[in-house]
């Protein structure tokens, strides 16, 4: 999948999200801050993740639009457009270990 930095929006990242993990259950998939993000229940939920590499199922909850910022076009977290479409674009997945 390749996904355009231009004009991004929480939908079209919450439907990209949904479209590489559908076919990789028991998987998450790592973003550019450190966290996780990963399907369950039909539902795309983002967590921290340990040093040894797990899902902090603690600290799980559905993404959310809050943290969109709409201006720039990426989550508020990232430094760009660019660096929120990277995960997706280059996803690298690993065990949720639930």
């Amino acid at each position: 999948m390749t996904l355009s930095p231009k004009k991004l929006t929480f939908d079209t990242m919450h439907a990209s999200y949904s479209a590489v993990l559908q076919d990789q259950p028991g998987k998450a998939l790592s973003l550019s801050d450190g966290s996780a993000v990963f399907l369950e229940n039909g539902e795309i939920y983002t967590a921290t993740v340990s040093q040894a590499g797990q899902v902090e199922m603690v600290t799980a909850g559905c993404i959310s639009p809050l943290a969109w910022d709409v201006k720039r076009g990426c989550w508020e977290c990232d430094d760009s457009p660019e660096m929120s479409v990277s995960p997706v674009n280059a996803p690298v997945f690993f065990d949720i270990h639930l």
